[in-house]
């Protein structure tokens, strides 16, 4: 049976532009897209979406997790997010790692506010009430969290295909992860400034763990690729942790390799 410890991820929302697909490829780019699985049907995926469940779940150092069920049009909001999350990936991926996925309004871990929090067999995704006009920026909030959480789950299940050594020789001479706790640091601890980029992080949240430097990267990885890519030509640490974390995803699945994500890339 999967463990049900959570981690929370706090509030490292970042405010990524919204990928659509190009309505007029070349066709070198209509061929690309043979590397990027379809958004699969919720049937295949066998995946459960569930508003919160309260029995049993909580934090790493025992606190509950607690929360309300959320309304149904914002259930269906995440959810939806979270399918556009699942098509990045190749389905096998997402089926052996993650059960379900919990929608939960006024999400709170260890009695903090959370946007999101994971378990190794399950994602938490904090519903946040919001009229039709925000449904944009509230479905690419989600989709970020939700590829954050994924990483986390992914980093803590399969640590020993992680390059340890290479993401660590990336990093700026004599730094260390601060260790801050993400419900204590401000929204500006969210962005990212020009040293920070030119040091290797996309934020100052990803100077606190391991965990949420490769999560952040990832997440920017899926949502804004060509971002990711014009920043690491700016930065050789930051280009250096994308080939390490691309090594990654290439040892979960060979099929996400330098092709796939370029395809990513290409479509948005």
């Amino acid at each position: 049976m999967m463990s049900t410890t959570v981690r929370a991820c706090g509030f490292a929302l970042v405010l990524v532009t919204i990928a659509y697909l190009k309505p007029n490829c070349s066709r070198a780019q209509a061929n690309q897209r043979m590397w990027l699985p379809a958004v699969p049907p919720r049937d295949k995926l066998d995946l459960a979406f569930r508003p919160f469940v309260r029995a049993n779940t909580k934090t790493v150092g025992g606190s509950p997790i607690t929360g309300i069920d959320p309304v149904p049009e914002d259930f269906q909001a995440a959810t939806q997010a979270s399918m556009t999350a699942f098509g990045r990936y190749p389905l096998r991926l997402v089926k052996e790692n993650v059960e379900a996925v919990h929608v939960v309004q006024n999400l709170k871990i260890g009695g903090t506010a959370a946007v999101s929090g994971w378990s190794e067999s399950g994602i938490f995704i904090s519903s946040v009430p919001h009229g039709p006009a925000d449904d944009a920026i509230y479905a690419q909030q989600v989709e970020t969290k939700w590829h954050e959480s994924f990483a986390k789950i992914l980093l803590a299940r399969h640590r020993s295909l992680f390059p340890e050594a290479e993401w660590n020789a990336a990093l700026p001479s004599g730094f260390s992860y601060d260790g801050s706790i993400a419900s204590q640091m401000g929204w500006e601890q969210t962005q990212s400034t020009v040293e920070d980029l030119r040091a290797g992080f996309v934020s100052r949240f990803s100077r606190s763990h391991l965990a949420n430097d490769v999560s952040a990267l990832a997440a920017q990885l899926f949502v804004t690729p060509s971002s990711v890519r014009a920043w690491s030509k700016q930065s050789m640490p930051l280009a250096r942790k994308l080939r390490v974390l691309i090594k990654f995803y290439e040892r979960l699945d060979p099929s996400m390799n330098d092709a796939f994500f370029a395809a990513l890339r290409d479509l948005q």
